[in-house]
This record gives C-alpha cells, structure tokens and sequence, in this order.
C-alpha cells in the first residue's frame, strides 16, 4: 500500500517535470520563432534601406524618361497656330476686312484665281491695291477653279495659261497654290513643283492640309466662316485645348450683304478677331499666314529631329545607368540569401 502511495507520488513528479519541460521547450520555440521573425523584419527592413536609393533613381530617370518624349511631342507639333484665308481677291478685302485686320495687327492669305489680274475688272482689286497688301505683309497664292472631272493634262494647259497671264501683268508665281475642293492628287503636285510653287494647300472643312512632296502633308483643319456657319468660336477652343491648329476661310467680309449670300458683317469680323487676339495675349495662339505657318512647322520637326538625337543619348545612359542599379540591387539581395 505505501509502496503504492510512492509510486502514485513519483508519477506525479514526473508528470510535473514533463509539463515544466513541455512549458520551457514551447516558450523555447516561441521566443526562438519571435527573434527569428526579428531578425528577419530587420533584416528586411536593411534591405530596403539600402535598395531605396536604386529605386529611387531608377523612377527619377523614368520620369525624365517620359519627360523627353512629352518634350519631343510638343517641340514636333509645336503650337496652337491661326490661319485667316480669304476666298478671293475682290474689292471687299481692301476696304473693311484690311482695315480691321490692320488694327488687329494680322495679315492673311488670299488667291488670285482664273488667270485674273487684279484691276482686270470692276469687282477685283486694283493693282495698287494688290501690291500695297503684299508690301504690307500679306500673303497670296494662286488658284485654278476648273469643272469637277476633268482630266490632268486639261487641267495643267489650262493652269500654264493662267500663270502666263499673271506674268505677263507683272505677277510673280508665288510660293502657294490653293487646290479647289476634289482638284488635288499627287501628280497635280508634282506638276506645281515643277512650275516652281513649294507648298500647296486644300483649304476645306473635310481633309483639308498643307505640305509639298518632300516635308508631306500637315493636316490642318478648315472652317468657313459665314453667316450661316459661325463656328469659329467653337472651333477655336476645340483647337487649343487639343494642341491643334486650325484655318479660317471667310468668303467675304461686308457691310453690302444681299440675298442669301455667304458674305459676313465687319461687326461680326471684328468680334472674331477679338476672340483670336484676346487668345493670342494670353500666349494660347499664333497667327499666321498659309506659307508662314508651313515654313513654322518644318522649322517645328528640324527642332524635334535635334531633340530626337539628344533623346537617344539620353536613353543609351539611361538603360546603361539602370542596368548598373539593378546590378546593385541583386548584389544586395545576394547577401541576405
């Protein structure tokens, strides 16, 4: 019986020591687990200490990255340009329409069309008044409106018969022709190249672009401006906020409008131009004439294909220069491993 009483007393302790035992190894695992788990939150907290520099530098030179090619992008398109044409070379344009455009301090473009020289009849403007307009900065081209759908040879007899006209009135061939709507295709511009125009336009509302064979074209959207189209307001905005520049054709500026005419009122003119200057002060725009904005835009992609070049060496440092941060990081790792 007391044996049996020392045996159940043993057993006890023995039950104790394997609990304290148990207690003391579970505490043992846990604390090892707890420094562990330290250990390792330090650890990984020196990691990114010492990699945060790299990858700091790694985001700065994407950003420049980006900033280049938004600088290339801005410096190819360039701004927000204006064009004022006008639809032909009547008396009108030298009397309210040059007025008001001299008081804005704009000059525009216009064309003499048909072989016409200006004084050749009552409605077109005097020779005077031709030579005076240009003396003062504007700017015109010619224009050959010929029937839809007449074949190419037609078109450059009829075109070389109006240019030795202009000539033989003392007219220069200037620089710019306008292609009436439908009229153009690539081999009427070789014809115009070889007679000794440079750039050419289509000045309307659905594809209309300026450009020559060897710069291409520019898109350039054209609004006509009348009485029962007034959408400049709205299209001038669309054009700035979109980076975009856009022509405006006005088919004739005056105060004698008769019938259902397309022609505008000078009040109306001169609001528009308030609008474009009240812009243009705000540095939103540039006015510019058909041929100064051609000659803008080329200067624009010679600037970007300079940058372009700078860009590349740019990228060549910057891929060589990441390449050595990811280097860098890897070694880092490596230690920790």
């Amino acid at each position: 019986m007391k044996a049996g009483k020392q045996r159940m007393a043993l057993l006890r302790i023995v039950a104790v020591v394997v609990t304290v035992i148990g207690i003391i190894g579970i505490a043992a695992a846990l604390w090892a687990e707890k420094k562990k788990e330290q250990q390792w939150v330090s650890s990984n907290a020196e990691i990114t200490a010492r990699i945060k520099p790299f990858e700091e530098e790694k985001r700065v030179l994407e950003k420049q990255d980006k900033e280049w090619l938004q600088r290339l992008e801005n410096t190819r398109n360039g701004g927000t340009c204006v064009l004022l044409g006008f639809a032909n070379a009547n008396q009108t344009l030298t009397q309210d329409t040059l007025q008001i455009m001299t008081e804005y301090g704009y000059r525009g473009t216009f064309p003499l069309q048909n072989g016409l020289v200006p004084g050749s009849s009552p409605e077109l403007m005097s020779m005077e008044a031709f030579h005076g307009m240009l003396g003062s900065g504007w700017e015109y081209v010619f224009q050959t409106e010929s029937p839809g759908g007449e074949d190419e040879e037609q078109w450059v007899q009829q075109l070389d018969a109006q240019i030795a006209a202009w000539n033989g009135a003392g007219i220069g061939t200037p620089g710019g022709y306008f292609f009436s709507e439908g009229q153009s295709s690539e081999s009427k511009e070789e014809d115009l190249k070889a007679r000794g125009f440079s750039v050419w336009a289509v000045p309307q509302q659905s594809g209309g672009y300026i450009g020559n064979l060897e710069d291409g074209v520019l898109p350039v959207k054209t609004v006509v401006v009348s009485k029962h189209a007034m959408t400049m307001e709205s299209a001038l905005t669309n054009a700035i906020s979109k980076k975009k520049s856009v022509a405006f054709l006005f088919p004739e500026v005056t105060s004698q409008i008769e019938g259902d005419g397309e022609a505008i009122t000078p009040e109306t003119f001169r609001k528009l131009l308030s609008e474009i200057k009240e812009k243009e002060m705000a540095g939103a725009l540039q006015v510019m004439t058909y041929y100064q904005y051609y000659q803008y835009r080329v200067q624009c992609q010679a600037e970007a294909e300079a940058l372009k070049l700078e860009y590349e060496i740019f990228c060549q440092q910057k891929d060589a220069r990441i390449k050595e941060l990811d280097e860098e990081i890897r070694n880092v790792l490596e230690e920790y491993r």
